[in-house]
């Protein structure tokens, strides 16, 4: 068992829209304007948040992430030692 000092860092960091899933319905864009902007890695925010819950078709989804050296198995990046 940890300390529990980590746990609540365990979550992803970004979103990213699927766009064979969008339908282009505006929702995303009405909730937080300028989401689709990038079409990319897109920054969790309340409103992204709130974005993501409302789309009809769920085309925003958690970014996932492939380990590396850096990130252990989840695709989480290890904190510094320093």
């Amino acid at each position: 068992m940890t300390d529990g000092s980590t746990e609540s860092l365990r979550r992803p960091a970004a979103m990213v829209l699927d766009l064979e899933r969008c339908i282009d319905c505006g929702t995303c864009e009405t909730l937080a304007p300028g989401i689709l902007a990038g079409r990319g890695r897109i920054a969790i925010t309340p409103r992204s948040l709130e974005a993501m819950a409302l789309c009809p078709v769920g085309a925003l989804q958690w970014l996932e992430t492939i380990p590396t050296e850096r990130t252990d198995d989840d695709g989480h990046e290890y904190a510094d030692d320093a």
